[in-house]
């Protein structure tokens, strides 16, 4: 893969995680948050981590369970194939994760997660790369769910 496919994939996905990311933070029905409550970065965490457990292990129905049901409409099984095959192919397999920090923001839980990827270079070595996951949450039908997400 040269450098040009790789900016292009990564693009394709940006676009993806992004349009889906900003329609759900415009959907009315999400209550914003005062504040960081411990039960709820708590909840943001875990969230987070079933997500990206999901995702490495290849797990559609996991990572769109903890979605909104607004966002889980705009982002099934198909689009969960698509996103996880495009970033495999520009970035590897996805193989660990890490949470790294909370963004403070008036409304909402934003964390950010580091996600290694593996592939193989041309010379047959073993690459890694990473990307940082952002995952915004809140209450939502009073629940609190993950309503945005992308990579960075």
């Amino acid at each position: 893969m040269n450098y040009k496919q790789l900016l292009i994939g990564l693009g394709m996905m940006a676009l993806v995680f992004a349009v889906t990311g900003c329609t759900a933070l415009s959907n009315p029905d999400v209550a914003p948050q005062s504040g960081i409550a411990a039960d709820s970065e708590a909840k943001d965490k875990e969230n987070g981590r079933r997500m990206l457990e999901a995702f490495i292990h290849n797990d559609p129905d996991g990572f769109i369970g903890v979605l909104s049901d607004e966002l889980a409409k705009q982002f099934g099984k198909r689009e969960f194939a698509n996103a996880r095959g495009a970033l495999i192919k520009s970035l590897g397999k996805p193989i660990s994760y890490r949470f790294e920090t909370r963004l403070e923001h008036p409304a909402f839980e934003v964390s950010l997660w580091k996600v290694r990827f593996e592939r193989h270079g041309a010379d047959g070595k073993i690459i890694h790369q990473e990307a940082l996951f952002r995952v915004i949450s809140g209450t939502l039908d009073g629940k609190f769910r993950i309503i945005s997400f992308n990579f960075l």
